[in-house]
């Protein structure tokens, strides 16, 4: 039997083309070929997010007051005053902004923030007794550009109050503070405050209490927030050292945190962040509170926790924002393979069918 010779394609034709006539192999190669080519575009959209407009932009921040604090070289207010007596001070109220700025300008009631430090209330906000002393009524101002304005305001011990240190404020607010913007929810406020810190004369007795503590489990840390309340009458800056044991007494993991000052007759509460996960259970955080340089006779407390349901994740992205990731590369090549290998196969097939009938 004489062997019929084989037809090739011809020379430089590409690798999906086909001779003219051959119907069925030019339609199931080009939807091959369309299938390939469709597929860079399923990518696209992986890595992309149709539709999705730019975060937008935050706004700027209202105009603000500055405070300067007349005749104080510390930056704030540090007076001593007696019981019972009086004593004038004097600061500046500057805008340096390019345009007039209206703010409110009050008397603050002050406080410890979480961790230590620093804070003032609102100016709605009730007043306490300290902030009581000051004299210093709350009032709507408006600067001119670069104005500075001095005001004089007293603060007054009254008679019988015991020696200690003391804490309170002078602030301004700025921004939309009208009772229409804060019901359309469009209210944002900046505050500037000068701490007023007020010595009466007499020995210092710091003290401080531990309170209770809670844990907030995640995936792999847990964040431990305990309660503390200086009740003496110093402003400390305390060191606070955190052991956490489990139910047979093993140490899992300790924590050491320096925290800033919290201020006498003021409560807050430091958070420390271990690197443990804690499944359900029964521990124990042993606290120990130092402060040498105010002389603080150390505390210790033994606070039971008690851990039960799965952790939080700690803020895992929602699955939308994880498909419109970029796709990993590896995943790209498995994606594109697939379809090559199907129309490489298909072509192979299709020329060894075409032999069989030549």
């Amino acid at each position: 039997m004489t062997r019929r010779p084989r037809r090739r394609f011809a020379a430089g034709a590409p690798i999906f083309g086909v001779p003219r006539g051959e119907g069925f192999r030019a339609r199931l190669a080009g939807a091959v070929l369309v299938l390939i080519l469709g597929l860079p575009g399923s990518l696209l959209t992986v890595g992309s997010t149709p539709g999705a407009s730019a975060a937008p932009t935050p706004p700027a921040a209202p105009p603000s007051l500055g405070l300067v604090a007349i005749g104080q070289s510390a930056g704030y207010f540090a007076v001593t005053i007696a019981e019972g007596e009086a004593q004038q001070l004097q600061l500046q109220l500057t805008n340096p902004e390019p345009t007039p700025v209206q703010a409110r300008t009050y008397a603050a009631d002050a406080y410890t923030l979480t961790g230590g430090g620093f804070g003032t209330r609102a100016s709605d906000a009730p007043i306490g007794a300290v902030t009581g002393w000051v004299t210093y009524p709350s009032e709507l101002i408006t600067l001119a550009s670069k104005e500075v304005r001095a005001r004089t305001f007293s603060v007054s011990v009254p008679r019988g109050t015991s020696p200690g240190e003391y804490l309170t404020a002078v602030a301004t607010e700025s921004g939309a503070i009208s009772p229409a913007a804060i019901a359309a929810g469009e209210s944002q406020i900046v505050r500037t405050s000068l701490a007023v810190s007020i010595r009466v004369p007499g020995a210092l007795e710091p003290e401080l209490k531990i309170g209770a503590a809670t844990q907030q489990p995640n995936v792999s840390t847990t964040q431990l927030t305990v309660q503390l309340s200086n009740t003496g009458n110093a402003n400390l800056k305390p060191t606070v050292r955190v052991v956490l044991r489990d139910s047979a007494g093993t140490q899992l993991a300790v924590k050491i945190d320096t925290m800033e000052s919290v201020y006498a007759h003021t409560a807050t509460n430091v958070q420390l962040d271990f690197p443990v996960a804690l499944p359900p259970g029964s521990y124990t955080a042993e606290v120990h509170v130092t402060d040498k340089k105010a002389q603080l006779q150390p505390v210790d407390a033994r606070l039971k926790l008690s851990v039960s349901g799965a952790a939080k994740t700690g803020g895992a992205k929602p699955l939308k924002a994880i498909a419109q990731q970029p796709a990993a590369p590896g995943a790209v090549i498995a994606l594109i393979s697939v379809p090559i290998v199907l129309a490489v196969g298909i072509t192979l097939m299709l020329r060894r069918r075409n032999r069989r009938r030549i």
